[in-house]
């Protein structure tokens, strides 16, 4: 079966999308790797002003994983807010701003937050 007319050029229209979505999925990869992190940080619901937080608000979550550009941490319900301050490491600590980028219930019935970091605050 041989391409005429109309069929080729959606046959290159497709072929250029394909190119370019492999691009962007291979760019995403690369932009997005991230390391396990299992291990417990605190974290806590603060909205985009993080200034009013005190150590009470601070609750120990379960990490998934972490990058440069953001963290993964399981907890028992859905974000109540758009951000969250994460003290990550130990004393002294170090304070992160991330926006909340999205939530999904998993199977035991926790809820895994991924988060994009904004700033260090300290």
């Amino acid at each position: 079966m041989s391409l005429q007319g109309n069929d080729t050029v959606v046959f290159e229209h497709l072929h250029f999308l394909l190119d370019e979505q492999g691009r962007a999925e291979s760019f995403e990869r690369r932009r997005l790797e991230r390391k396990a992190f299992q291990t417990t940080q605190l974290v806590a619901e603060c909205g985009e002003d993080p200034s009013r937080l005190t150590s009470n608000d601070f609750e120990k979550r379960e990490c998934f994983d972490i990058s440069s550009n953001g963290i993964a941490y399981f907890s028992p319900h859905q974000p109540a807010c758009s951000h969250i301050t994460v003290a990550i490491g130990t004393v002294p600590l170090k304070f992160l701003l991330a926006t909340v980028r999205h939530s999904k219930q998993v199977e035991d019935g926790r809820w895994l937050i991924g988060c994009q970091f904004v700033r260090k605050l300290n």
